[in-house]
């Protein structure tokens, strides 16, 4: 037993001896990997390293390089040295820059995608999930994890997901599947601020779903033209703004015609005029140094693909609705089925048991399924249609600096 103990003991002192050693190896590796990445000169007696910092690291960089004895050259980067990304988010749109190197860094000269990511990406979160009593699950999740080793740095995120499901799911009216607006016990001023009836027609919350969507969209088409603009030159993009003048303007009066502040003559004088201009730019200037009869044919192309292409992409949105629905529902009949376990003659201790245990394993199920949903189908919104829409490519790569 001693002989044991003493095992443990001296396996213990090795162990910063062995982290150290291994630190170490990783440094020499990173240090070789950095000069075999060099360029040979002068019959391999000079070595050439090429490498990126950011610009608020240049100062320390020129000091520390003064006291090697070894020449260097600075310049600033532009866009064909191809340069590493480094992105810059505060503390609340840092937590969702994962998600953006899930998909790919901006290229240089590209718009980094992180705050809108910050913003709809939480939204469409707790909208999937759609439920209350799920939201406070997750925030005592986050706080949990904030102890759990490698899992710390995501504990913020799941916090701020089950912050937003929280306030979501109790517009949505939907609490561990129970229907919030219907109950005595939850109070008649946060029923004001719930999402009940029908609009035109329609399911109010699906309605909801697809006005989001359009902002969404919109938000994407805007961003296009201006950093085409911003690249290109406003003459050059004169096909950009004119789809976004139709579209984005369109919606715009659309949705301002529908409050009756202004009258039906002026809101259709305003959208011919809009259409015009618009026109101009979409079949005739598109391209300026192209035939304008070339220009009228792929304006025309053009307008196929994105009437078709925005169709689909603004009826995608309905899976938020369709996702929180599905969880509630499934959450409710998990409760149903628990309550039968204590009506009439079950109404015993075996009986409360069953009831906590469906109750359990029911909402456990239904929350990991409808975790996994409320995580994909955002990502596929933000990646795909406002990606899409929006010119996103992301092909940039990421800055690693050497260690």
């Amino acid at each position: 037993m001693t002989v044991r103990k003493g095992k443990v003991v001296a396996l213990k002192r090795l162990a910063p001896q062995i982290r150290k050693d291994f630190e170490k190896g990783v440094s020499d590796l990173e240090m070789y990997l950095a000069n075999v990445c060099s360029e040979k000169a002068a019959e391999d007696k000079i070595s050439v390293i090429t490498g990126f910092a950011p610009e608020e690291d240049e100062k320390r960089l020129t000091a520390e390089f003064e006291k090697e004895d070894v020449f260097y050259m600075k310049a600033s980067a532009v866009k064909n040295d191809n340069p590493p990304i480094k992105l810059r988010n505060n503390k609340y749109t840092g937590m969702f820059s994962i998600l953006t190197k899930m998909y790919g860094m901006p290229d240089y000269d590209e718009f980094d995608p992180t705050p809108f990511l910050s913003i709809f990406f939480l939204l469409f979160f707790a909208m999937c999930l759609g439920d209350a009593g799920y939201g406070i699950i997750l925030i005592i999740l986050g706080f949990l994890l904030r102890k759990v080793k490698g899992m710390s740095s995501v504990a913020p995120l799941v916090s701020t997901l089950g912050a937003a499901t929280l306030v979501v799911g109790t517009i949505l009216h939907t609490f561990f599947g129970i229907d919030t607006s219907s109950v005595s016990w939850m109070p008649d001023f946060i029923k004001k601020f719930m999402i009940t009836g029908k609009i035109a027609g329609y399911d109010a919350q699906m309605v909801s779903a697809v006005i989001i969507g359009i902002v969404h969209l919109c938000l994407a088409i805007t961003l296009k033209t201006v950093y085409a603009v911003k690249q290109n030159g406003l003459a050059n993009s004169l096909g950009e703004i004119g789809w976004c003048l139709l579209i984005v303007g369109g919606v715009t009066v659309g949705g301002i015609s529908l409050t009756g502040v202004v009258s039906s003559s002026a809101t259709k004088t305003v959208i011919i005029v809009l259409g015009s201009i618009s026109a101009l730019g979409i079949f005739i200037f598109n391209d300026l140094h192209r035939n304008p009869l070339a220009n009228f044919g792929i304006g025309v192309w053009n307008t196929y693909n994105t009437a078709t292409g925005l169709l689909g992409d603004t009826l995608s949105y309905l899976r938020l609705y369709a996702l929180g629905l599905a969880g509630g529902m499934l959450g409710n009949a998990f409760n149903a089925l628990a309550s039968t376990m204590i009506q009439g003659d079950h109404a015993s201790i075996v009986g409360w048991a069953g009831f906590i245990l469906i109750l359990i394993f029911g909402h456990t199920l239904n929350l990991a399924m409808s975790c996994l949903g409320a995580f994909v189908h955002p990502l596929r919104l933000n990646f795909l249609e406002f990606f899409k829409n929006s010119g996103y490519v992301g092909q940039g790569r990421e800055y690693k600096p050497l260690q």
